[in-house]
């Protein structure tokens, strides 16, 4: 499903310093990380659609947005506190 990921950095004042001060290949690999520890907290999709979906299939999502709400769903039941790479106001990654 989600095999490729693009990395993003999002600079702000907390941490344009720190990322001034990075070695580009460290900035990306600590985003690989977190990407990775974020996606492997989470079954895969079709057991999160077995869980949280709409088996009545009345309900019309983007793919992208029925994955974000089916992650949050499963971290907020399973009581996961994630710094969450998809949170476009961070730094991050996104998968397709």
């Amino acid at each position: 499903m989600e095999n490729r990921r693009t990395l993003l950095i999002s600079l702000q004042p907390e941490n344009i310093e720190t990322y001034e001060q990075a070695d580009a290949i460290s900035v990306i690999r600590d985003l690989e990380a977190l990407d990775e520890q974020y996606y492997a907290s989470f079954p895969d999709f079709p057991e999160l659609s077995e869980a949280y979906g709409d088996p009545k299939g009345s309900k019309l999502y983007h793919i992208r947005d029925l994955q974000n709400r089916y992650r949050n769903l499963y971290a907020a039941d399973h009581d996961l506190r994630l710094y969450d790479v998809t949170d476009e106001r961070q730094s991050g990654s996104r998968r397709y």
